[in-house]
């Protein structure tokens, strides 16, 4: 079996397992209202709705009590037409395009970057 030139990075958002991060976005808005929850560097619950006005956000941001506060939102939501945020599919392509797997160093990189990304909090402007 030959392996690819390239390595797949899946998503965290909306897991099927049920855990936080949740990501949902209402079509009827053109994706202009969202909301996102997760948990902060403190594992406080977060829960943010925010509407994209061209580049002008406004956004409630809320500290939930539990874990089933933030399923009955993402539930009711759901209920009302809300379709979980599709993030962009991401591929890492080998430089030479030979079907070798990445080396350990590449994947500690790899590894740190995206750890950077996990701690880094989505929910602040970075304008």
């Amino acid at each position: 079996m030959e392996k690819p030139d390239f390595a797949r990075i899946d998503s965290i958002l909306n897991p099927s397992d049920g855990k936080l991060p949740f990501g949902y976005y209402a079509p009827n808005t053109g994706g202009k209202i969202t909301w996102n929850c997760g948990t902060d560097q403190q594992n406080r619950i977060i829960s943010v709705f925010c509407f994209d006005d061209n580049g002008n956000k406004d956004k409630k941001i809320s500290q939930l009590p539990n874990m089933e506060e933030a399923n009955y939102t993402k539930n009711e939501l759901i209920k009302a037409g809300w379709l979980p945020i599709k993030p962009p599919e991401i591929t890492v392509k080998y430089g030479d395009g030979s079907s070798k797997p990445a080396t350990r160093k590449q994947k500690r990189y790899l590894k740190k970057t995206l750890n950077k990304m996990e701690k880094a909090n989505p929910f602040d402007d970075e304008s």
